[in-house]
């Protein structure tokens, strides 16, 4: 996520373009919209 983050910072662009599922998922997580499958297992086993 850190380096996602980085490379959104610094070459926003070339991101998107040289690896746009690495992208969407680092803005899914800044946007608060990635939740991931073991999560929600967990949560509904409570």
């Amino acid at each position: 996520m850190t380096m996602g983050v980085q490379e959104l910072y610094a070459r926003p662009l070339e991101f998107a373009e040289s690896d746009p599922e690495w992208f969407r998922f680092t803005m899914a997580n800044l946007r608060g919209e990635y939740v991931d499958d073991s999560i929600l297992d967990r949560a509904s086993k409570e």
